[in-house]
């Protein structure tokens, strides 16, 4: 390589690495902003920081409204609970996250009584197919 060539080179790592650390230690300072207003259950803080700029340019839509539904749990908040679970029941999202608001849900409706035999038969049937169903597809792509 000539000197031109590895110059180049240099300066698009060197972009790059200013371009994407400042955004990769963003995500780290919301994170943990984040966690600190819901353990000390600032719940009003936590709830305008999920809907920052930063925190949409850094978590993905699902992820945010799952950390509000655990804001939400958090508080014993039914109703907002039940919005926010017809909210991700409604979103287009990955079988693992069918999965994962299934089984959470599973346990809330258990917790609260309000689960009836064959409801809750079905959401945990639903959240095992659907985990099952994800580690399919990681086989057989794997193949």
């Amino acid at each position: 390589m000539d000197s031109k060539t590895m110059n180049v080179m240099i300066i698009i790592i060197l972009t790059l690495v200013f371009i994407l650390v400042p955004i990769i230690m963003k995500k780290k300072v919301v994170w943990k902003k984040l966690l600190v207003q819901l353990n000390n259950e600032q719940y009003d803080e936590f709830y305008k920081t999920l809907d920052t700029g930063i925190c949409k340019f850094s978590y993905q839509a699902f992820n945010r409204e799952y950390m509000r539904l655990s804001g939400y749990l958090a508080q014993r908040n039914d109703t907002k609970i039940e919005e926010q679970f017809e909210l991700l029941k409604n979103m287009r999202i990955s079988n693992k996250q069918k999965a994962s608001v299934a089984t959470r849900g599973f346990y809330y409706y258990l917790e609260k009584g309000k689960i009836k035999k064959q409801r809750a038969c079905f959401l945990m049937e639903k959240a095992m197919l659907m985990k099952r169903h994800s580690r399919i597809c990681r086989f057989n792509s794997a193949y």
